[in-house]
């Protein structure tokens, strides 16, 4: 039996909350033919699990406009899917009552309702008595246990031990057959913001909190987890009046670079409708905007935003099927993305987004100093603050900005390292220029024994002829040899910037 805790004071917390959600009700009656409904919970007490599993493309059960009534009145068990009649079984094991499920409990043809509870799931997942993770199938049908073949013969002969592999907060593809669900963006959120997670693998049941992590195996029994992301968690993703934060992890470094590598982490995977970038992370939002009283833009923050404008894309995307040409040869279709073309979700595809000076900070541990060559005058987006969906967005930058000429796009491209990123690689259909270069933030890592300096400007051009507006196009960045003190070739383009006056400009 997996302990909730080994420390008593975090074993008594959360056990009983005030709900407020739309859940399934399991009854007492533990057995498949009792009614399971679904109910409105406001002004009850108790205790919910939550489930984080993979949609995938089976059909199955689901709350609708037309089903909505009926739900209430009772669904019948052997009408859903294996994963849900499983996770049914271990809540009734477990004396938990009250079960959310996101197919089930968010009207999935009601845009209104859809829209207002996808906002929510920091308040689902965090106030959760733990989530269970369907973390080895593909679709609701695969369920929450493997079906082993137990017949077995004596034999004789060479014995093959395999190492367990184990999930972990971070959400990575290379061990996607054996863990779907951490392949999925919906899921990344859900994991993270969750207290405790019950993850059901090929292998074994494994148990993760905010303190130590346990399986069946007994090789992952430990204190603490091995990413940043996952230290932090506990500062970020718990209630304050049940986990407090230290000040230190709240500051706006601290949470500036968290974010940061959130998205990092978020953009390598997988969502099915680009439509969801923002909501499948809206709920880590929520979480920051609570504990920063920041102002949310689109993905990025109004009081970082010069840092957080830093982003680039690699590895560079790939060419769409409809390009024709690239943008530093022949006349490219006129073609773009729709605004804010300054924000990373409106990257057209899945592609992993980098902040270097977060690299440098978060993952390395360097002390870093930056220095800002730009001011923000105005910023916002339609509708303002929207943590599900923005039509258009816009800023107002006092900036230093140079022309590049086109033949110089080229010779700029980016490689490992440094050059220039662009968002929608290097045969996106763009127009012939002017490309101008804008000066954002120099920053310094390192000690005595190693210094990291590094550069970064947004690189944009005009969006319409005629207009006084600017779309971003990509981001340069350039960096002094840390051994031998040398500047690249790129660092000239950024030096005659930052020697010329300022200047204003509205970036869409």
């Amino acid at each position: 039996m997996f302990p909730l805790s080994d420390r008593p004071d975090r074993g008594r917390l959360w056990i009983k909350s005030k709900l407020g959600l739309t859940l399934l009700d399991l009854g007492v009656d533990p057995s498949e033919s009792a009614p399971i409904r679904l109910i409105e919970s406001a002004g009850k007490n108790g205790r919910y699990v939550t489930l984080s599993y993979c949609w995938g493309k089976a059909k199955f059960l689901k709350t609708t406009k037309d089903n909505y009534t009926r739900h209430k009145q009772g669904i019948l068990f052997a009408d859903l899917p294996r994963t849900f009649q499983h996770t049914i079984r271990v809540c009734r094991a477990l004396g938990v009552r009250y079960l959310w499920i996101d197919a089930l409990c968010i009207i999935q043809d009601d845009s209104q309702d859809w829209a207002a509870e996808s906002v929510r799931m920091a308040d689902v997942y965090q106030k959760s008595f733990f989530t269970l993770s369907a973390t080895w199938g593909d679709s609701p049908d695969c369920g929450l246990f493997q079906d082993f073949d137990t017949a077995s013969e004596s034999r004789i002969g060479p014995v093959a031990l395999r190492q367990v592999v184990h999930p972990t907060l971070t959400h990575i593809t290379h061990h996607e057959n054996e863990f779907p669900v951490l392949t999925r963006g919906w899921c990344y959120q859900e994991h993270l913001l969750s207290r405790r997670i019950l993850y059901f693998t090929m292998w074994e049941v494994m148990l993760q909190c905010l303190e130590s992590t346990i399986c069946e195996c007994g090789s992952s029994i430990h204190k603490s987890r091995g990413t940043e992301q996952e230290k932090y968690k506990q500062f970020f993703c718990c209630p304050e009046d049940q986990h407090p934060a230290s000040p230190s992890a709240t500051s706006p470094d601290v949470a500036s670079n968290f974010w940061h590598v959130t998205v990092s982490d978020y953009t390598l995977l997988r969502l099915t409708y680009s439509s969801d970038k923002l909501p499948a992370i809206s709920g880590i939002a929520t979480v920051i905007q609570r504990k920063t009283n920041w102002h949310y833009l689109a993905g990025l923050w109004r009081e970082t935003l010069l840092t957080d404008l830093c982003w680039y894309v690699w590895p560079p995307p790939p060419a769409p099927p409809n390009a024709t040409s690239s943008p530093c040869g022949g006349k490219p279709q006129k073609q773009r993305r729709k605004s804010p073309t300054w924000s990373w979700i409106t990257i057209p595809h899945s592609n992993c987004i980098h902040y270097q000076a977060a690299l440098l900070s978060f993952y390395q541990k360097m002390p870093i100093h930056l220095t800002l060559h730009a001011s923000i005058l105005d910023a916002g987006c339609t509708p303002p603050s929207s943590m599900s969906e923005v039509h258009s967005g816009f800023i107002v930058l006092e900036c230093y900005m140079q022309q590049i000429p086109l033949t110089m796009m080229q010779a700029l491209v980016m490689d490992l390292t440094q050059g220039l990123a662009l968002d929608e690689g290097l045969d996106t259909p763009l127009e012939e220029g002017p490309f101008y270069l804008i000066p954002m933030v120099a920053y310094v890592s390192g000690d005595e024994w190693f210094k990291y300096t590094g550069y970064t400007a947004l690189v944009v051009t005009p969006a319409e002829e005629g207009k006084d507006e600017m779309v971003r196009v990509g981001l340069l960045i350039c960096h002094v040899n840390p051994a031998t003190g040398g500047k690249p070739g790129t660092y000239k383009i950024w030096e005659r910037a930052v020697n010329g006056k300022k200047v204003r400009i509205r970036l869409i």
